[in-house]
């Protein structure tokens, strides 16, 4: 007999639990904070991914464009290296800069990764220095040196290094021996983590060849 109550019970449960013509309730509340949680966690994932990805191909893309320039002058004069074309780098996101008839030589790079924008430039001097620029949304690490012996002289302005570091709130995410460089007697290193909005940052300048 009490088998047979408990029997009584247990199906009336499973019918109030379980519809034959698709989900319980508690099913789809489960599948529901899943997805939940799922979607709170991949989706700063697959942003930073392409914000990563973004910088990857703008300095892939700038660094290509320096050393076909480069390699351009080696056996050419100025003026038949100063365009993309000239030093056949194809790239729908580079575009030439307004140059004069003497180095230095510069291009710009710019994309758009999850409704942020980013700037890159590359300028290459009569030297054959190479210098970068990052402007736009993206958060990377910049360096400044003050002191009497910094490289150069003395910048307090912001400067992205040669390898170029994502960041995402802090400094701290910057204090690595390949982006700052170690702090010796008269010039001392200082990192920051940021964005550098301004609408020229990222591009060449207007003339002169150089990177703003």
């Amino acid at each position: 007999m009490k088998k047979r109550i408990k029997d009584f019970f247990l199906k009336r449960r499973l019918k109030v639990l379980k519809n034959k013509k698709g989900f319980s309730l508690i099913e789809v509340l489960v599948a529901v904070g899943l997805i939940g949680i799922i979607t709170a966690i991949a989706v700063p994932q697959f942003q930073d991914y392409r914000e990563q990805t973004g910088l990857v191909a703008g300095n892939t893309s700038v660094s290509n464009i320096a050393k076909a320039y480069q390699n351009c002058m080696a056996l050419n004069a100025f003026t038949d290296c100063d365009e993309l074309d000239k030093i056949k780098i194809s790239c729908a996101e580079c575009s030439d800069a307004t140059l004069g008839a003497e180095p230095p030589f510069c291009a710009n790079y710019k994309t758009t990764a999850g409704g942020k924008e980013f700037r890159m430039c590359v300028s290459v001097d009569a030297n054959n220095s190479i210098t970068k620029t990052i402007g736009g949304n993206f958060k990377v690490c910049h360096n400044t040196c003050t002191g009497s012996a910094c490289p150069g002289g003395q910048w307090t302005t912001s400067k992205v290094p040669s390898t170029v570091k994502r960041c995402k709130t802090a400094a701290a995410d910057c204090q690595t021996t390949d982006v700052k460089p170690a702090s010796a007697a008269n010039k001392t290193y200082a990192v920051q983590c940021q964005a550098n909005t301004v609408a020229s940052a990222g591009t060449c300048a207007t003339s002169g060849g150089t990177c703003q």
